[in-house]
Order: C-alpha cells, then structure tokens, then sequence
C-alpha cells in the first residue's frame, strides 16, 4: 500500500590518493550518510520532501485524523502538528469514504440482530414452540388457538419432522426440544396453525413471521395442494369430534370428498392412512374392529392422564383440585369404556341377559369400581350393572350395543305391544 522506508543507497567510493584527497575515505562516507539519514522524508511513502510533489503542514485536527484512519486500518503511523509530508501520500492514506465505510460495516456486524430462537428470553409456558412468538393471553388464559403439549407422542412426532424437514425452521424447533428434554414438564405451548404447518412441510404463518431471512422451501415430495391440505384438516376435525363413532379410512377418505372443490380429489385410502399417522403420530390406533377394516381410534394410556394431572399447577384452590381430580377419574374411566371389544353385526345372547357375572364382565373395572363406591353397599349387582350399561350406552351411542340395554328394549316392545293388542 504504502513503500517501506527507504534503504540507504550504496555509495560508491573512489579509491582517493593522498594527491587527490586530503581526508580519509572512512570519514567521507559518515559524511555522506549522516546528509541522508538528516534529509526530511515523508512519514507515509518515506521519500524526500523536495521530490517534487506538492507538500503540507499537519496541524492537530489533521494528525487527529491520521490516528483515527491507524485504528481502522491497522497502521502505525505516527505524526504530530507541525509535521510537513505529501499532500497527495496524506490524503491517499486517510480515504475518508472507505474508512467510513469500514467503520460503519464494524459497528453493523457488532449489532447484528439474532433470531428471537436464538435469544435467551425464550420461554417453553410463554411462547409458541415452533414459531417462538408470545402467546395471546386473556388474563391468565390462553387464546383458543393455543394449546400445551401433553404427551411425550406429540414430542417425539415433532422431533421425528425436525429430521424429515432437514431445513433451518426444523434446526430451530429441534434445538427447542433438545433443551426443553421434557416439553409436557416445562409446560410447552404452541399455536394450531404453526402445528399444522410444520407437520404438513410447510413454512411459518407469514402473520407469524419476524424480520429474518426466509427459510429455504423443502422442494422434495409431491408439489402441495392446499386445497387438499384444508380439506384434509376439516376432515380430522370431524374425527375428533366424532369420537365415539367406529370410523374407517374410507368413510374420512368419502369425508373428505364432501370438503374438496370439484375440481380436487381427495386422498387415496392408502394416502390418507398414512396422513393420519404423520399428523396424531401414536396418539391413533388404526386396525380391524368386528369385521370392519381400518378402524381409526383414539389411544390415550392411564399414565398420560396421570402425567397430565400431576403437571397442573400445586397452589390452586382445594375446589379446583377437588375439580380436577374428578376429571381425571371420568378421562379414566372413559378410556377404558373405549378400550372394550364392541360387536353390532349380532344381538347379545340371551344367556348374557340373564347372567349377572356375565353382565359384571361387560363393564370395565374402572366403572365397576366407580359405582360400587358411589351407591350403597347395599345396591344390587344387577342395578350397579344396570346403571353402568346405560352410562356405556351414553358414552359411545353409535358403537356400544350394551345386554342389558337391549333387553330393556326389547322387553319394553313387548310388553306394550300386548296393551295394544
């Protein structure tokens, strides 16, 4: 950039005789280096002053910013006021324009702004795991669009997609989950849409969104079809709704249909099975029931409801305990109401009909239990199986053909046909 200090020249020296020279050789060569080394050079291109070029006095506002132009490009170039160098060597040295620049690039790389992700005020009970955004909050509860992570199923299909997406949003969520380790214990929350999103190989919500670079798009698999996608997830809605129906992969695939344009098709059975296990992960069991294939239910273990139970928080009021844990008793036994063999191809037997130990057998110990505790000792075993039929009966009407309702049934027709005849 600059020319380093100028070597001494080497002199040539005539041997002089003592006819031609008064003075040694030795002490004429100190003369002429001494003359070159007190010659006034410029401190930057180190080449004498009277070369030439246009000179200038350096006063201290200028020497001021010939130190400012050394921090920025790391030079050591020392001058003080008072000091004559090259106008031109002094002007290319401090290049104003380029030396803003450079000072301006510094300072933008030290505030660069970071990812809300990568920020340590985030928050697993306080912001969406996918998107990082905070959660709407009315009061102390959450907007109906939120919801917390409840089982270790729903953790693990997550961290499954983080891998399949391989993109940056994907990095980002499985950095979450990694620290978080236990995402139902540190009370997680996320928004439905981010949820859908991310599970379906789409990109953030753009009113979720924050100023940062784009997340590359995942260009394998097939183009998406979001009129598809929305038909799809109206169909799973009515799934969750429907609950207590016995639904097959065909009648979600003829649901489906229903919510498409004309012009789209839903998805095929074989499409639609493994939609359904991408997007509730083990939370669905789907199987052969009574003759009828690909039957999608609903699996939920005793120790989810547990684990869900015991995360609530300790300080609450005794009413609201006492509420709570009678919700986890009904979850219970409601999974296991679910969780029984069920048959409406053929009627019950009429020797289950007159059997009390037959009758037992139908209800799940859960419920048995249940109602022995809550009616008197005293109450027969047939009205605690009576009571406990219908409750089943009421539970799941469309799937559940209880014995004893069924007889009540039959034994009522009879009973008023013969008045009216």
């Amino acid at each position: 950039m600059y020319a380093p200090r100028q070597t001494l020249p080497d002199v040539d020296i005539p041997m002089a005789s003592s006819e031609t020279s008064s003075k040694p050789a030795s002490v004429k060569l100190s003369d002429e280096l001494l003359q070159i080394e007190m010659e006034p050079r410029c401190v930057f291109c180190q080449q004498p002053l009277d070369n030439g070029e246009k000179t200038v006095l350096l006063r201290q506002k200028g020497c001021e910013g010939i130190n400012r132009a050394n921090e920025v490009l790391n030079t050591n170039i020392e001058t003080r006021p008072g000091q004559i160098v090259h106008q031109d060597c002094r002007r290319d040295f401090c290049r104003h324009r380029e030396i803003r620049q450079l000072e301006n690039s510094s300072v933008l790389s030290e505030k660069s702004r970071q990812l809300r992700s990568a920020a340590n005020n985030f928050s697993f009970r306080d912001h969406c795991l996918f998107c990082a955004l905070p959660i709407k909050k009315n009061g102390n509860k959450r907007s109906a669009d939120c919801y917390p992570v409840r089982t270790f199923d729903f953790q693990n299909a997550v961290r499954a997609t983080c891998l399949d997406r391989n993109d940056e949003w994907g990095y980002q969520v499985l950095e979450r989950i990694e620290f978080g380790r236990d995402l139902p214990a540190v009370d997680a929350v996320y928004h439905q849409v981010c949820s859908t999103n991310f599970r379906t190989m789409r990109q953030i919500p753009k009113h979720m969104q924050e100023p940062s670079p784009k997340v590359q798009k995942v260009g394998k698999g097939r183009p998406t079809n979001w009129t598809q996608t929305e038909a799809f997830l109206k169909t799973v809605t009515y799934l969750e709704i429907n609950d207590d129906e016995q639904l097959s992969i065909s009648d979600l695939c003829a649901k489906m249909k229903e919510y498409c344009k004309n012009e789209d098709d839903p998805y095929s059975s074989k499409y639609m099975k493994r939609k359904l296990l991408d997007h509730f992960g083990t939370s669905i069991v789907i199987a052969e029931i009574n003759g009828k294939s690909d039957v999608v239910t609903f699996k939920m273990t005793a120790s989810e409801i547990l684990h869900e139970f015991y995360n609530q928080p300790k300080d609450e009021d005794i009413q609201v305990k006492q509420k709570r844990l009678i919700e986890v008793a009904a979850k219970l036994i409601l999974n296991d109401i679910k969780s029984i063999p069920t048959n409406k191809e053929v009627y019950p037997d009429p020797s289950i009909l007159s059997s009390i130990s037959a009758n037992q057998e139908f209800l799940p110990s859960s419920l048995r239990t249940f109602l022995t505790t809550l009616l008197n000792s005293m109450t027969s075993d047939i009205k605690i199986c009576s009571i406990g039929q219908a409750v089943m009966q009421a539970t799941r009407p469309r799937v559940i053909m209880a014995p004893l309702q069924v007889g009540l049934g039959i034994q009522l027709h009879t009973t008023i046909l013969r008045q009216n005849t």
